[in-house]
């Protein structure tokens, strides 16, 4: 009776290690791959994208737009950023939207395309490509993407 528990006790032992080897086998130590170095052909020459939202699914789009606005909006000043959705215009500012998954939560990210009187009709899908930049309003910091592409979809 001895001998069965003990050979027992060593069987759960080395099955949570082993669970434990390939549990830790499992991560992944490489940084996020966001698109970085994509090319993307414009009117003018190629531009190198550093965020393509385009690209990532509706819930990982959802959660960078809340980083970039949010949470980490300075770490973007100066990327060039791709983007895509519905125009939504309020009052003098432009915003593409960005829905998530469930279509619930919806966020814009504000656009400025500079030199340009007529923009897209309200709704209409869209495409951007420009810099990320921001501006002070008063005491409070804003940011937006300083267009250099806008295309219907």
């Amino acid at each position: 009776m001895k001998k069965t528990t003990k050979i027992l006790s060593v069987s759960v032992i080395v099955c949570l290690l082993l669970s434990l080897v390939l549990l830790t086998a499992c991560g992944n130590d490489e940084p996020e791959k966001t698109n970085t170095g994509k090319r993307y052909a414009n009117q003018d020459n190629t531009v190198t994208i550093d965020v393509d939202l385009t690209t990532l699914s509706s819930t990982m789009v959802y959660a960078k737009v809340y980083d970039m606005t949010v949470t980490n909006p300075k770490q973007y000043l100066g990327k060039t950023v791709k983007a895509k959705g519905p125009y939504s215009p309020n009052g003098s500012y432009h915003y593409v939207v960005i829905a998530d998954a469930t279509a619930c939560c919806q966020q814009g990210i504000e656009f400025i395309w500079n030199g340009h009187s007529s923009y897209p009709k309200k709704n209409e899908e869209i495409e951007i490509v420009g810099i990320y930049r921001s501006y002070n309003e008063g005491s409070e910091t804003y940011y937006y993407i300083d267009v250099t592409e806008l295309k219907d979809v």
